[in-house]
């Protein structure tokens, strides 16, 4: 794993312009979230694409700031199509043992029976937030309302968050209905 580490450094330059000479020094400025801080810090570019050139969004990723190794999640980053190059990147540090609460999206699969009745399908959640140790979130919750008639919805309550994860989201909140 240590080939694999990336090492950051921290950062105090802030700004359009800060940010602008930090790239063409060849860093990736990024953010550290968690723990109940914010970090601000920059890795190497040339070494991030070297370990993780075709990384994605969840992708847990060893790092070193400041001496301290650590484990984190790449939860978002922008990428510049055009040049072919990262513009800013935010990790979320994480404890794999400590519980997170995270929204995860809600995709509606089937066709419900009451659309041929005449009703139409709601989505009136499109988000759920979900307890759990960090692996076991699940990236999407899918819940199925082909068994729908018209006036038939489906609560949190109905639908499983999946293995050792529980709902934030009040159990009663109407996922979707047809009306």
């Amino acid at each position: 794993m240590d080939k694999l580490l990336l090492k950051a450094e921290e950062r105090t330059d802030f700004g359009k312009n800060a940010m602008n000479r930090l790239r063409n020094s060849g860093k990736i400025p990024a953010v550290i979230y968690g723990q109940g801080t914010v970090k601000h810090v920059s890795v190497d570019e040339g070494d991030f694409n070297l370990k993780f050139r075709h990384i994605s969004p969840k992708t847990i990723v060893p790092l070193e700031l400041a001496g301290k190794k650590m484990e984190i999640l790449v939860q978002d980053f922008q990428h510049d199509i055009v040049r072919d190059k990262i513009l800013h990147i935010d990790f979320y540090e994480f404890v794999r043992t400590a519980s997170v609460k995270r929204k995860v999206t809600v995709k509606l699969v089937g066709t419900p029976v009451g659309l041929r009745e005449g009703g139409s399908l709601q989505n009136l959640l499109a988000e759920l937030e979900v307890e759990a140790i960090e692996r076991f979130i699940p990236s999407v919750i899918e819940v199925n309302v082909s068994s729908l008639k018209v006036g038939d919805s489906i609560t949190v309550a109905d639908v499983k968050a999946g293995e050792n994860a529980k709902f934030v989201t009040k159990g009663d909140s109407v996922i979707a209905k047809v009306a």
